[in-house]
């Protein structure tokens, strides 16, 4: 069976580090925060944030374009509908302004010079079923769900990667205080529980 690795960016060991390595398809997200440490360097994926401030930030620095893994990323990923996000906020998060869940993946392709990578946007679909599984787990109402989150979710729902033993490394749940992390937590550990092909590697 193929591997592949969905790398958070939380802690890695160096253990964990040679498996991510040898596996056949490396998903990375947002800021790749522990990439190139204990001989990481693998990334074939990078998920980004393609909404507010993360988004502005990447647009104004045009920081993938200067990674230095930017000629072996084969794919960028965008995982947020607008629409769903605004939706969703406008109901559990009214406070939160409805303009930051404005939609900036022309701007990022542009800005970081991705028109030769294959771009992939999740589908409304996708978003509102994590939305949904994560509304049943919370315990109080939250913003939106991670990057990571809707990176897990495409991939396990994903046709294409069907075949592939799905590890996830690096996920600490936690950060930004709008992601429902604790549900987040439940709901990986729920994956695990129901399906043979996933495996979730705990942070040292």
């Amino acid at each position: 069976m193929c591997m592949l690795a969905i790398v958070g960016n939380g802690m890695v060991g160096k253990d964990q580090a040679k498996l991510i390595d040898a596996c056949d398809l490396v998903i990375r997200f947002n800021e790749w925060k522990n990439y190139g440490e204990n001989c990481r360097q693998r990334v074939d994926v990078l998920c980004i944030c393609n909404t507010g401030n993360p988004a502005r930030d990447f647009i104004r620095r045009a920081c993938i374009r200067k990674a230095p893994f930017y000629d072996l990323v084969s794919e960028i990923w965008f995982p947020r509908d607008s629409s769903v996000h605004k939706e969703h906020a406008k109901v559990f998060a009214p406070s939160y302004p409805a303009r930051k869940f404005d939609d900036q993946s022309d701007l990022l392709v542009a800005s970081n010079a991705l028109s030769a990578k294959r771009i992939v946007r999740f589908s409304r679909e996708t978003n509102q079923r994590v939305f949904q599984a994560l509304r049943a787990r919370a315990r109080q109402p939250f913003t939106c769900p991670s990057t990571g989150m809707l990176g897990i979710d495409y991939v396990l729902t994903e046709p294409r990667f069907a075949d592939y033993k799905k590890n996830l490394f690096g996920f600490g749940f936690q950060g930004w205080e709008g992601h429902p992390w604790e549900a987040e937590q439940e709901q990986v550990k729920h994956y695990c529980s129901v399906r043979e092909d996933v495996l979730f590697w705990k942070s040292p």
